[in-house]
């Protein structure tokens, strides 16, 4: 009898590969004025078009890199009161929440460095305080 037509039957004892899991990381861009999206995305001049979609309505940005997207979310209307003390006390006017995948750092770093060389401004933690600031190798 052929094999044709007939169906395998698949073997239960091998084990399917698991996709590994993506470790995404966050941190905050803080900007001494305000800058849109817009303004972040020609700070971003070397990037091709395909790779940088904005959503003016909404002020966020996102980044097509290797492993993911970077994204950067405009936080400023989520600000509470405390929040806009220390803001204050950094002189700080624009936040971005960014996001990324941990394969993408090395052009989150440089991505982050163009902006801030650009832009000014500096890195912090998605913490209560904002603290502590990061430096772009610790992206």
């Amino acid at each position: 009898m052929s094999e044709k037509g007939k169906k395998k039957k698949g073997n239960s004892g091998v084990s399917k590969a698991v996709p590994k899991q993506k470790e995404a990381l966050s941190f905050l861009y803080m900007l001494p004025e305000a800058a849109d999206v817009r303004r972040l995305s020609e700070a971003l001049d070397f990037m091709t078009e395909e790779a940088v979609e904005i959503w003016t309505e909404i002020n966020l940005m996102e980044l097509t890199l290797k492993g993911g997207a970077m994204t950067f979310e405009d936080l400023m209307q989520d600000m509470q009161e405390t929040d806009e003390k220390l803001l204050d006390e950094f002189k700080v006017r624009q936040v971005y929440a960014c996001d990324y995948e941990v394969c993408d750092r090395e052009e989150v770093r440089r991505i982050m460095k163009i902006l801030t060389e650009k832009l000014g401004g500096f890195i912090a933690s998605d913490t209560e305080d904002f603290r502590p600031f990061l430096q772009i190798g610790e992206l």
